[in-house]
This record gives structure tokens, C-alpha cells and sequence, in this order.
């Protein structure tokens, strides 16, 4: 399955081109959701882009900071987070976060891209004490190094 990243790079008409697009390929089947289509603070682009696409998951990313943004992709029918060690604040706001969304149901992916090999580090090593939280793989694969 594919996994397409946007970083917020649609307007909302454009967004809805590419949904009307992907709705029409045989490629439909092959992609597992499109990840933050619009600015992190579209709530209402990303709820219409939910309604009239149903067959096409989201993922939000950016959007995702603390309980609150949880609890508001899962009404607008968000089924899929990305959560960083980095974004969430640290190793307590992950879990609690993690586990929020899983008891709503939602499916959660772990990782930054951008991180250093310690963040990674610690990404992955919070995966294996809870992998009931998220779904994989990890994006816990991030090429920044560290100074020495």
C-alpha cells in the first residue's frame, strides 16, 4: 500500500482534483490514505475532503499536537495520525496521546522523518514496549546527526 504525503502542500481546490483523480484510477486500491492534504489548521478542508471522498483515508500529521486535535480528527472522521516524539512534547503527551487515539478507534503511525538517529532511537524503542499503539511500519527514520 502507498502512503502519499502532501506536507500541506493543496489548496482545497487543488486537493479535491487530486481526490477526484485518485477516486477514478485503478490506483484507488493501492493507496492506504493521503497524508495532511491541507494547511494544519484546515479543519473544515479536511472534514470536506472526509464527506465527499469517503473511499480515500486521511491522515493528519501537522494538524496533531495534543488531545484536543485528537479528538477533533476523530469527529471529522479521521481514522489515521502520525505522531513524533518531538511534536507530542515527550514520552508521557506520546502515550497519552497514542492511547487516546487507539481507544477512539484510530490508527496511529509512529515517526519523524526529519529526526536525528537519538530521536529514532527513542521512537522505536517506545514502538517495541508498546506496539499495541500503532500500526507499521515506523517512520522513525530521520537523517539528521547529531554535532559532536
Amino acid at each position: 500500500k502507498l502512503r502519499l504525503d502532501a506536507n500541506q502542500a493543496y489548496s482545497l481546490d487543488l486537493a479535491i482534483d487530486i481526490f477526484n483523480y485518485i477516486n477514478q484510477s485503478p490506483i484507488k486500491s493501492n493507496i492506504l490514505y493521503v497524508e495532511q492534504p491541507l494547511l494544519d489548521n484546515d479543519w473544515k478542508g479536511h472534514e470536506y475532503l472526509r464527506n465527499n471522498f469517503p473511499g480515500i483515508e486521511i491522515m493528519l500529521d501537522e494538524s496533531i499536537v495534543k488531545a484536543e486535535d485528537v479528538l477533533k480528527a476523530n469527529k471529522i472522521g479521521i481514522n489515521y495520525l502520525k505522531l513524533k516524539l518531538f511534536k507530542q512534547g515527550g514520552v508521557s503527551e506520546l502515550f497519552n496521546l497514542a492511547s487516546l487515539a487507539k481507544n477512539l478507534g484510530m490508527k496511529v503511525v509512529l515517526g519523524n522523518g526529519v529526526a536525528s538517529s537519538l530521536s529514532n532511537m527513542i521512537e522505536v524503542s517506545f514502538y517495541l514496549k508498546y506496539p499495541e499503539l500503532f500500526i507499521l511500519p515506523l517512520e522513525a527514520n530521520g537523517y539528521l546527526k547529531i554535532k559532536k
